[in-house]
């Protein structure tokens, strides 16, 4: 009888921790990003990478609740708060210690994009573009990276939308996109995409990929089932890096 109720007492209490690592609701934080992720009107978030971020989290048994913030709150609130996850984010050395890396989202290529009319040279080393004004997503990878490479005429704003509002208004020469999907983002955000043209790399991202990652002081055990529910969905081909 003892020898009973001592099993029933584990089995109750590995129930009782395992319920409550599933029954967790993450909150998950991200931008408007249309190549990658969107709030649809119904409030559900469709693109690649929000379909691969839920995928994970369906099948790993989590709850979550998505909330779509300007970059710089998004990023904020995610290092700030456990068990805050985020998406898509640039995997760089100044944001290495600060989350929990879970898996691969995409491989982008950021470029200058300027208007045609301005007749700025076409593929130069990214130094000789410092003279210009740019406009970019403030926080974002596109922001640090190129104050990292000394730019100091740069004009950091809110959203995707508002950056190209800068290029088309004419108060900056150049803004930050990703080559790959521009004429989504461009289309989204603007209605003057014919005019913009690529100018050329900014070569200090282009080797750097974007994540899903978690606050650093998520629960050990989320984090270990997330990544391992990342693994294998992608070795079962249930999603892909694009």
């Amino acid at each position: 009888m003892l020898k009973r109720l001592f099993m029933l007492s584990i089995f109750a209490c590995l129930y009782s921790i395992s319920f409550g690592t599933l029954a967790q609701t993450i909150a998950v934080v991200t931008e408007d990003a249309p190549s990658l992720q969107y709030q649809k009107a119904s409030g559900e978030m469709a693109g690649p990478a929000a379909n691969l971020v839920e995928k994970v989290l369906n099948e790993s048994g989590f709850n979550f609740d998505t909330r779509v913030l300007p970059w710089a709150r998004a990023y904020k609130e995610a290092k700030q708060v456990p068990n805050t996850l985020i998406y898509s984010m640039v995997r760089t050395p100044e944001r290495e210690d600060n989350f929990h890396w879970i898996g691969i989202i995409s491989k982008p290529q950021y470029y200058l994009f300027a208007l045609k009319s301005k007749d700025i040279p076409l593929a130069k080393p990214l130094i000789e573009y410092h003279q210009y004004r740019v406009g970019t997503v403030l926080n974002s990878a596109n922001h640090l990276a190129l104050k990292n490479q000394g730019f100091d005429s740069l004009v950091p704003v809110a959203t995707a939308k508002q950056v190209f509002m800068l290029l088309t208004k004419k108060r900056v020469e150049l803004i930050t996109a990703n080559l790959t999907a521009f004429d989504e983002i461009c289309q989204h955000n603007s209605k003057q995409c014919d005019d913009i043209e690529a100018i050329g790399p900014i070569s200090a991202l282009n080797d750097r990929a974007l994540y899903f990652a978690m606050n650093k002081n998520s629960d050990a055990s989320v984090v270990q089932t997330l990544r391992e529910t990342y693994q294998k969905l992608l070795t079962d081909k249930a999603i892909n890096i694009f």
